[in-house]
């Protein structure tokens, strides 16, 4: 998806979580097997960290048109048995300030209004889009019922893990995020 887009600059791209696939020995997820994880992650000792700079690196060309970050459950895991946020480690990677972090990893599940102008003279206009972003909902169990395939059909929708939202599929001139 990112190389498919990156180097269009009228798209602008949300990070629904779980990017890095954290299920890994280390967090003592029972799901984990050696055969389903990248081979270069398997026998590391650290293996969230290869994942976050190989993750970094996909997503360093569209830092910019990044508009924000959600936690993913697997992030949250990782972050309650080590006490450090993969996402956040991300975002560090991505933007360096604190500051600018803040306002694009937004946790697990937030609004993020945009704001969308047009500037043709006279036909000037402004329109906001609240967007309800969340990694997925839970069905009370505490298993999150898929982030991206099944949550969507509640909630307002979103194509995709990396959603996509094309400044020219609908004429606008510019695209600002309010935070």
């Amino acid at each position: 998806m990112v190389n498919r887009h990156k180097d269009n600059p009228d798209c602008y791209f949300l990070d629904l979580g779980d990017g890095m696939d954290l299920i890994v020995g280390q967090a003592g997820d029972k799901r984990w097997k050696a055969s389903m994880v990248d081979p270069k992650y398997v026998g590391q000792d650290n293996p969230v960290d290869k994942m976050i700079d190989g993750y970094s690196a996909l997503i360093y060309p569209i830092k910019d048109r990044l508009v924000a970050m959600l936690d993913g459950n697997h992030s949250l895991s990782i972050l309650e048995r080590y006490g450090t946020n993969p996402t956040k480690r991300v975002a560090v990677r991505l933007w360096g300030e604190l500051k600018e972090i803040e306002s694009r990893v937004l946790g697990y599940s937030g609004f993020l209004v945009t704001r969308f102008e047009y500037k043709g003279g006279r036909s000037s206009r402004v329109r906001s889009l609240t967007w309800n972003l969340t990694h997925g909902i839970s069905n009370g169990t505490g298993k999150t019922l898929g982030g991206t395939s099944q949550a969507w059909v509640r909630t307002p929708p979103i194509t995709s893990r990396i959603s996509i939202a094309s400044a020219t599929t609908i004429d606008w001139r510019a695209l600002t995020a309010s935070r």
